[in-house]
């Protein structure tokens, strides 16, 4: 057996340990399992945490979008319902009830201050945490469909026996019959995100799993805001992975502004000539005018040597207004749509951190909204975490409804944060003598 194995094994005897039926919290103790126990009263409070939400103006009763924030294991969680409805809410709402019920690791152990298993380890419990949750999801959607479909069955039966029903008896059981049957039919889905920190003796680590298009990302304590590289299930997901845009490319679309800025972009990092740049900018005219499938066609014939150009132009409009309002919303997998409980991929991403670090997480209601510029923009201003997340809200929801903005995508949004604590907060949860010799071994390395 190799090495990996026997990690994997040891990680699933653990795993299996953890989760058996009638554990306890000594029997936890027993084998050293890292998680959060579940108890009365109040819980600790490990890290500033925040959390800003808000439904899309589109239907501002009914936010289909769902968080939870675990201030005392370092542990976020963002889902967002996709083609749902009130179904969304409740599969979203499911998906984050999968975490919030389920053990959790802690970041690190009161008695050492450090994450007691390596980040392999970590990341297999991670894996079971997010099957939880798929399961939770797809019995969500078993039990909703079951729920429809006896309404329905009770309906046809009030249909049949009603044989002469009044015109808006008629239209009120042919609209609830239409409402049924499209229930049924719905494959109401939700992405998913979740964020693990773990502080080890090389330093904070986040773990990072992710299904669909949820965004991440890391603020340093310096002001600068680092993109998390997140595997989005997306449109520009898939160019890259067949190889027709670089990643390079894929970000250049992505943080796209207006149609003249992307020109700009292309022509700054020399993918147009000055007279491709030109021509197109004459093309576009007055400042309101939009790159228009005739006018990348028209470039196309002008300059036909040029077919990387025409491509990215092409990419570009599809992906923000393409059919249904641009291939951006159209995702390859979310949990509980099509794809079954057991084709779902679940992507794995490592993040290095640094005490004063801010982690955050959002749907897509912000990073479609808003370029990462615009977002470290709003991030610096004054306040504290939870007003930092608030104005970063509200000037997502405000470009959302202006209809003249290339980026404006109505939606709901959701946002979490954590900020990694300094050295010495984490010590003040120690024991006094563990304190004493992790302030010891800290001088001696600040003195080597």
């Amino acid at each position: 057996m190799g090495f990996a194995d026997a990690l994997i094994n040891k990680a699933k005897e653990k795993y299996a340990e953890w989760n058996a039926p009638k554990d306890s919290v000594e029997k936890k103790r027993s084998v050293g399992a890292p998680v959060a126990e579940k108890k009365e009263g109040p819980r600790r409070k490990m890290f500033e945490t925040a959390e800003a939400t808000e439904a899309s103006f589109e239907h501002p009763e009914d936010n289909q979008d769902a968080s939870f924030v675990d201030e005392e294991t370092g542990m976020m969680v963002v889902a967002d319902g996709v083609r749902g409805g009130a179904d969304g809410r409740a599969i979203s709402q499911a998906a984050v009830g999968g975490v919030a019920a389920s053990n959790r690791i802690s970041s690190f152990d009161i008695n050492t201050g450090y994450s007691p298993w390596s980040l392999e380890e970590a990341s297999f419990f991670l894996d079971g945490t997010v099957q939880e949750s798929i399961a939770a999801v797809y019995a969500k959607k078993k039990e909703m469909t079951e729920r429809y479909r006896a309404d329905l069955v009770a309906l046809k039966e009030k249909m049949a026996a009603n044989t002469w029903p009044s015109p808006k008896e008629k239209r009120a059981m042919d609209n609830q019959f239409s409402a049924l049957t499209r229930a049924i039919a719905n494959e109401g889905a939700t992405t998913f995100v979740l964020a693990q920190t773990l502080r080890t003796p090389e330093g904070w680590k986040a773990i990072v799993k992710s299904v669909g298009d949820s965004a991440g990302y890391t603020l340093k304590k310096d002001g600068r805001l680092m993109s998390i590289p997140i595997p989005d299930d997306g449109a520009l997901m898939r160019l890259t992975e067949s190889g027709e845009l670089s990643p390079t490319e894929a970000e250049w679309i992505s943080q796209a502004s207006s149609d003249r800025g992307f020109i700009d972009t292309l022509k700054t990092h020399g993918a147009l000539s000055d007279a491709e740049s030109a021509f197109l900018m004459n093309e576009l005219g007055s400042e309101g005018r939009q790159l228009a499938q005739n006018t990348i066609a028209t470039f196309h014939s002008t300059f036909p040597e040029n077919t990387k150009a025409a491509q990215l132009l092409g990419a570009f409009r599809d992906y923000y207004r393409g059919q249904g309002r641009g291939s951006r919303k159209v995702l390859s997998q979310a949990i509980g749509g099509s794809v079954s409980a057991e084709d779902i991929r679940v992507h794995t991403t490592y993040v290095n951190l640094e005490e004063g670090d801010t982690l955050l997480l959002a749907s897509d209601g912000l990073d479609d909204n808003l370029t990462l510029e615009e977002i470290e923009a709003e991030l610096a201003g004054e306040g504290d975490l939870q007003t930092k997340l608030e104005r970063l809200k509200q000037k997502a929801i405000e470009r959302s409804k202006d209809k003249g903005h290339l980026r404006a995508k109505p939606d709901d949004i959701v946002i979490t944060a954590q900020t990694i604590p300094p050295d010495e907060e984490v010590l003040s949860h120690l024991p006094e003598p563990v304190q004493i010799e992790a302030s010891r071994r800290q001088a001696e390395a600040a003195a080597k």
